[in-house]
């Protein structure tokens, strides 16, 4: 089974709540930060304040992401690495 996100990054995430329908990753990076090839079933982000990452997924090409602060980003689900651009914050709400 894949990893997710909490236990690629233990430094930048933590999981606040969890049970068999959801998982909420509270996520805290700095400029730089990292994290490792994971995967997200079906989620969405809700940025906290304004951040950028690039986002590599397992096969293809890197994207630059931007969110504002107060945005939601939904997926279907993916894998990816990503780099972190700026500082930020964000809650990711995994579905399961």
């Amino acid at each position: 089974m894949a990893k997710h996100a909490a236990q690629t990054a233990p430094g930048l995430t933590r999981v606040i709540f969890e049970n068999n329908r959801v998982r909420v990753i509270e996520l805290t990076v700095k400029k730089g930060s990292k994290a490792e090839m994971h995967t997200h079933p079906a989620y969405f982000a809700y940025s906290l304040t304004p951040f950028e990452y690039k986002s590599t997924p397992a096969r293809g090409k890197t994207e630059h992401r931007r969110m504002k602060a107060g945005e939601i980003d939904w997926k279907d689900g993916e894998s990816h690495e990503v780099e972190f651009v700026s500082p930020g914050r964000a809650l990711v709400v995994e579905l399961k």
